[in-house]
């Protein structure tokens, strides 16, 4: 997570153990372990109560992720997806990744209306 233009405010999250260690040895030691075969990344816009279509924030939106592994080639990335609001005045919504052996970027898109910057 970071600031647009300001790469000395990103961070960057590094899990070595499952709960980042917290748990009794007992009941988890390692990433290896059968409940961690499938890991499920995703994102969520929200915003809740919304009724009219200018309640929407007026501004693009764009967000930026990356994934990575230490071990190029151990994960089968998958497509990532996304839905079309459907609220009237709903933002244009679009998603693009890329998959290489070691990491999946997403770039998660949503353009506000266009019909609202003419009103």
């Amino acid at each position: 997570m970071g600031v647009k233009g300001d790469t000395a405010r990103t961070s960057i999250v590094r899990v070595e153990k499952p709960f980042m260690g917290l748990l009794p040895l007992e009941q988890t030691q390692s990433w290896k372990e059968n409940s961690y075969l499938e890991a499920i990344a995703n994102t969520c816009w929200e915003i809740y109560d919304l009724s009219e279509a200018d309640e929407y924030p007026g501004n693009d939106m764009e967000y930026h992720i990356t994934i990575a592994t230490d071990f190029p080639g151990s994960f089968a990335w998958q497509k990532w997806t996304t839905e079309q609001p459907e609220c009237p005045g709903h933002p244009n919504v679009t998603i693009k990744f890329n998959s290489t052996a070691d990491e999946q970027q997403v770039t998660w898109t949503l353009r506000a209306h266009r019909d609202r910057e003419q009103q």
